[in-house]
């Protein structure tokens, strides 16, 4: 593995760390068939987003993991394969996600619509008085 000395120290590496390395050094240790997978990247090689639908993370040097999202690029340079994997850490959008997330939950009556400019429209509607009928004594004829 190559890796752009700020890439590595994004990842709490000092520059120079990672080269040669295998990219499972990045790979959280609960994905433990990753070399599968890139085995079948490189079978169909296609730039591409990486875990479509998926959860993924990433590993720092110290151990922890981050959620990100990864797109592979395959490269041929004299002859020889190389794949870019450019690594966003999305740690930040999971927060506002989650935040979004529990506002809806907690408001009672609201509804979202998203336009197709991708604004974010909340609507949340005054609660509705439930309508309660208080029973009259029953009728008795006349007598």
């Amino acid at each position: 593995m190559v890796v752009a000395w700020w890439a590595a120290h994004r990842f709490g590496y000092v520059r120079g760390a990672l080269n040669g390395q295998q990219v499972e050094l990045l790979v959280p240790t609960s994905v433990r068939d990753h070399s599968q997978h890139r085995i079948g990247y490189v079978r169909d090689l296609v730039a591409r987003p990486m875990g479509v639908g998926m959860e993924l993370a990433a590993r720092r040097a110290d151990g922890t993991e981050f959620p990100a999202e990864i797109a592979l690029a395959p490269l041929r340079i004299e002859g020889s394969l190389l794949v870019l994997a450019a690594v966003r850490d999305i740690t930040e959008r999971k927060r506002a996600e989650a935040k979004f997330r529990s506002l809806l939950e907690a408001a009672q009556n609201t509804s979202v619509r998203v336009t197709p400019d991708r604004l974010i429209h909340v609507v949340t509607q005054p609660p509705v008085r439930p309508f309660v009928h208080k029973a009259s004594p029953p009728c008795r004829p006349p007598p």
